[in-house]
Formats: C-alpha cells, sequence, structure tokens
C-alpha cells in the first residue's frame, strides 16, 4: 500500500494544487468539487475563496440542499470527481511523476485526523470504505503508465 504520507502530499483532494477550469482557479481539488455541486454564483464564490480545503467543505455543507439534483448519485461524483482528479494530474507534473512512480502500489484515502472520513471515498473508520478516491487515482495512473 502507498505510504500515507505520500497519498496527504500528492493525492488528496486538500493538497495545494490549484485547478483551472474555464478561467476559473480554484484553490484545491476540494473547493472546485465542493462548487461543481451548485450554479449559485454566490455559493461558488463564497467556497472559493475559503481559506482551506475544510472551510470550502463547510461552507458548501450548509447549502446542502441547494446542492444540483444530480449530485444526489454516486455515478454523478464518481463522475465529477474522476474528472477534477484528472485536471489535477494534467496541470501538475509531480502529480503525474508520483502516480506513476507509486508502480502498482495500492492507494488508499484513510482519514487520520477529522473532519471524519466516510465510507464512499475513502475506506471508512473501519477500513472497510469503497475507498473511491483511491480507485480513481489508480484508475488515472493506468493509463498514464499505459500511455508512456
Amino acid at each position: 500500500m502507498l505510504p500515507l504520507e505520500i497519498f496527504y502530499i500528492y493525492f488528496s483532494p486538500y493538497t495545494a494544487h490549484a485547478i483551472e477550469i474555464d478561467g476559473v482557479v480554484y484553490p484545491t481539488l476540494e473547493h472546485a468539487y465542493q462548487c461543481a455541486r451548485y450554479t449559485d454564483p454566490k455559493i461558488i464564490a463564497e467556497i472559493i475563496s475559503a481559506k482551506s480545503p475544510v472551510k470550502a467543505w463547510k461552507a458548501s455543507s450548509k447549502y446542502k440542499h441547494l446542492q444540483i439534483p444530480e449530485f444526489k448519485t454516486g455515478e454523478h461524483k464518481l463522475k465529477i470527481m474522476e474528472k477534477l482528479m484528472r485536471l489535477k494530474t494534467e496541470q501538475h507534473e509531480e502529480i503525474q511523476k508520483a502516480l506513476i512512480d507509486s508502480g502498482d502500489l495500492e492507494i488508499v484515502k484513510h482519514i487520520v485526523t477529522p473532519p471524519p472520513g466516510d465510507s464512499f471515498w475513502d475506506d471508512g473508520e473501519d477500513g472497510k470504505g469503497l475507498n473511491h478516491i483511491g480507485k480513481i487515482w489508480m484508475k488515472i495512473r493506468e493509463g498514464l503508465i499505459d500511455a508512456t
């Protein structure tokens, strides 16, 4: 398994790797993901201006009742997250290198500090979560390796 410190340097949605989409710069992948939940420009601006990924998540959580309906489905969440993770990879060479350098190690998103993890994106509190973040990274890595 990939060492946790490597995950948190490169692959966490909270890492300080900005993502640019259509001329808008999101400070982190987490900011971009939370903004994707909404169409209201005021909500999006509040999330983008959040001083940390945790604060972006908290700002978004206040408006969950206003998120686009598609975000209620796991399939849509996965599609958006993969798109954003691919952009992060394309826009940051060190992410590409870290993915390739990770070889065939399993990538697991494991939460060690608050906010609490969930069993959809990470391995859950009991280690039996779905780990979709890790699975998406491994899928992207496979594509990078196949392309070299």
